[in-house]
């Protein structure tokens, strides 16, 4: 009798289900005589999610099975094909693999399957994403984090931490980020590179820097330089801050900053006075200020007996600098009454009076409230701010800034568990007012949950 093996052409998932089965014949009893088996077998091109393999033709063959298996030996992929080559996709990173091949002669012919030829092939690793080097800038009341480019980063996660709270944390194309207002504290900047290539891991080991902000901006307002010895002008900033301190950017039009404390209370000997390392003339008792300039590098600046002096406040004032080599006054002016308000005259943390009536469920009762509580508002863009402790604290509301008409709109929003919204109703918008003392009032708003609102005849007045 002879016996016959069948063979089929099957589905790459069942390439390893192939069995020859045995079916008489009435011909001799020879089993078919397995062909050669493939030779030669190389892995050829490796990414870190494919591979690659060829070998050299064997003769009576029709086809090639192939199976991938993985390093505990299950199946990952399976082929059939009538090339002498290969390819498998869609593998793990870094991972061995195993490629068995068998050769396949035609079905009722003389010749049977080969032996498998084995090899092994490793996918190459993930591209690493460098962790960038962050270096930080904090000076005239605002905190720039930079970076360098990373090979592979199609953006970069910034985080900035206050005492181990993360306070924000935004996805940047760039490689720099800025923060103004910040309140007292120890920061943590955490950046991290991300990628969306293929070939690189999707995010870095992450990279810090700290800075400690030990005095808040309060205000800065932006004005006009002018030198008394030949009338010429130019553009200045004065930044106040919460230690009664203040900077006096680009105040030699050279770039560099004028660094001085102001406080009425003191003797007029002494209540202006320069902070910072300043060359000081002991016979003429002025400070030599650097300018930024080539020349003059220094002017001496003359501080003592009220002869350089601030007066004003957010909206508009003066300071007069008593410039000693020339007996004259340098003057400082700004007026921002007219110029409205920008978020960043609203970033800081602001003191608060908040009342109105609550509804208590036990009594089923409005009975008043008044808190008095610190209210943080943080710069989101030029246009918009947040507020964290209104009513509660870890619930921010956002709001958009009408700068000409010194006005804040804040839309209905989640509020916690509540909605934001006017109290009498769910979909209206609340707008706070910017005084002209430089205090904001918000009113008329409440919290609701299904419908039910559970403050009444609220009002907040947030100065500093």
């Amino acid at each position: 009798m002879k016996y016959i093996k069948l063979y089929h052409t099957i589905s790459l998932s069942a390439i390893l289900a192939l069995t020859p089965v045995a079916l008489t014949s009435c011909d001799d009893d020879t089993d078919p005589t397995p062909i050669a088996s493939t030779s030669q077998l190389t892995s050829g091109a490796v990414t870190y999610n494919s591979l690659s393999f060829t070998w050299e033709p064997v003769d009576n063959a029709v086809q090639y099975g192939c199976q991938l298996t993985d390093a505990n030996g299950e199946a990952v992929d399976a082929k059939v094909t009538k090339s002498t080559s290969v390819t498998f996709t869609g593998l793990e990173a870094a991972t061995t693999y195993t490629l068995n091949v068998w050769a396949y002669a035609a079905v009722g012919g003389p010749y049977a399957t080969s032996e498998p030829v084995t090899i092994t092939a490793t996918t190459t690793a993930l591209s690493q994403l460098a962790a960038p080097h962050v270096a930080i800038d904090n000076r005239a009341g605002t905190v720039t984090a930079s970076w360098n480019a990373v090979e592979g980063a199609t953006s970069y996660q910034v985080t900035l931490a206050l005492d181990g709270e993360t306070l924000s944390s935004s996805e940047e194309t760039g490689t720099s980020y800025s923060w103004s207002g910040l309140e007292k504290g120890n920061y943590i900047v955490t950046v991290r590179a991300i990628s969306t290539i293929a070939g690189y891991e999707p995010i870095s080991a992450p990279a810090q820097a700290t800075f400690v902000i030990d005095r808040a901006e309060i205000w800065r307002a932006e004005g006009t330089y002018t030198r008394s010895t030949d009338g010429a002008k130019w553009g200045a900033t004065l930044v106040a801050y919460s230690d009664d301190t203040y900077q006096l950017l680009n105040w030699y039009n050279g770039g560099t900053s004028l660094d001085f404390s102001f406080d009425p209370t003191v003797d007029e000997e002494e209540r202006f006075a320069l902070i910072g390392d300043y060359e000081y003339d002991y016979n003429t008792g002025a400070y030599y200020v650097p300018t930024g300039l080539a020349s003059p590098a220094t002017v001496p600046v003359y501080t003592w007996y009220g002869y350089s002096n601030l007066a004003g406040d957010r909206k508009s004032g003066e300071i007069s600098l008593y410039i000693y080599d020339t007996n004259s006054f340098d003057i400082f002016t700004w007026d921002t009454s007219a110029a409205g308000i920008t978020a960043d005259d609203l970033a800081g943390t602001w003191s608060s009076v908040q009342t109105g009536l609550e509804y208590d469920w036990d009594t089923d009762s409005w009975p008043d409230f008044n808190y008095s509580q610190s209210v943080t508002v943080t710069k989101i863009d030029d246009k918009t701010v947040s507020f964290d402790g209104i009513i509660w604290s870890g619930y921010t509301l956002v709001g958009t800034i009408d700068s000409a008409s010194r006005t804040i709109t804040i839309k209905p929003q989640e509020w916690g568990y509540y909605t934001f919204g006017a109290e009498d109703d769910v979909n209206g918008s609340v707008v706070a007012t910017i005084e002209d003392n430089g205090n904001i009032r918000l009113a008329g708003f409440t919290a609701w949950y299904m419908g039910y609102t559970y403050y009444y005849d609220t009002e907040v007045i947030m100065s500093r």
